[in-house]
C-alpha cells in the first residue's frame, strides 16, 4: 500500500503547472476583433477631418460660383454644415480614443493597438505643442501692440 501512495505522489508532482490566469493568449478570432476595433478608431480618428476639408473645398468653390456672394445678415447653410461636421467630428475622435483604450484594456498583446495607442499619444502631445506655440505667437503679438 505504501509503494501505491508513492506512485501516486510522484504523478501529483510532476503534472505541468497550469498557466497563470492573468496570462492572456491571443487566439486568431481575438486577433481579428481587435484589429477590427482598431481600424474603426483609425477611420473615426482621421476620416471627418479629412471629409470635412473635402467638403469646404467643395461648397467654397461652389459659392464663389455664386457672383453675388453671401449675405453676412441671412442664413449661411455652409456654416451650419460646418457646425454639425464639426461636431462630429469631435465626437468621433472620443470615440476613436474610446475603442483605442477598449482594445488595449480587452487585448493587451495586441500589436495594432500598441501602435495605434502610441500613434494617438504622439498627436496629442503635437496637439500640446502646438496650442503652446499659439499662445506663445499670441502673447507677442500682443506685445508688440502699443496699447499693451
Amino acid at each position: 500500500m505504501e509503494n501505491n501512495e508513492q506512485e501516486h505522489i510522484t504523478e501529483v508532482n510532476t503534472a505541468p503547472a497550469p498557466a497563470p490566469a492573468n496570462s492572456q493568449t491571443e487566439t486568431p478570432e481575438d486577433r481579428k476583433k481587435a484589429n477590427t476595433l482598431c481600424v474603426i478608431s483609425l477611420i473615426c480618428m482621421f476620416a471627418p477631418g479629412f471629409l470635412l476639408t473635402i467638403f469646404s473645398v467643395i461648397m467654397e468653390g461652389a459659392l464663389s460660383l455664386d457672383p453675388t456672394g453671401i449675405d453676412p445678415n441671412s442664413f449661411n447653410p455652409l456654416s451650419v454644415m460646418m457646425t454639425i461636421g464639426t461636431s462630429i467630428s469631435g465626437l468621433a475622435e472620443i470615440a476613436a480614443w474610446v475603442l483605442m483604450i477598449y482594445v488595449r484594456v480587452k487585448y493587451r498583446k495586441n500589436t495594432f493597438g500598441k501602435v495605434l495607442m502610441f500613434l494617438y499619444i504622439g498627436l496629442l502631445i503635437l496637439l500640446i505643442i502646438g496650442f503652446i506655440l499659439l499662445v506663445i505667437m499670441c502673447v507677442g503679438i500682443m506685445k508688440s501692440c502699443h496699447g499693451f
